[in-house]
């Protein structure tokens, strides 16, 4: 079960980080080549939009760099530290949860996870060999 809450991690983190580069290096986000969305960004961009936001401004572009930074972080620190890991990942993966397409899956499969008796289980001895 870790190695799928890792996994999604490193994949979620990833994407957003490739995104974001793409975005800021070549000057467009990854989007669809052909069809009737071809040339737009995912389905976040009319909320962005609706809400007055440029999405090509390069400040937007910025935007997908940091929720990667922190999961990549967050994946670092569930390898090396369990415990903080836990409550990093837990965060991103409930902030991600909106994200269409990709995010409402991986998300609440990461989440799923992290609750589980096995994962919660290592980062609540954290707690109790701090306790004693």
């Amino acid at each position: 079960m870790k190695w799928i809450v890792l996994g999604s991690a490193l994949f979620q983190g990833g994407w957003f980080m490739f995104d974001g580069g793409c975005a800021l290096v070549i000057g467009d986000y990854v989007t669809l080549t052909s069809g009737p969305r071809a040339g737009q960004p995912g389905p976040r961009s009319r909320i962005g939009s609706a809400v007055g936001f440029e999405l090509r401004r390069t400040s937007i572009k910025c935007l997908p760099l940091y929720p990667g930074i922190a999961w990549l972080f967050g994946l670092a620190a569930f390898v090396i530290c369990p415990r903080t890991g836990w409550w990093i990942v837990l965060c991103c993966g409930i902030a991600r949860l909106g994200y269409l397409p990709m995010g409402p899956l991986l998300s609440t499969a990461a989440v799923a996870l992290l609750l589980t008796r096995q994962l919660r289980s290592s980062w609540w001895e954290g707690f109790s060999e701090h306790d004693q």
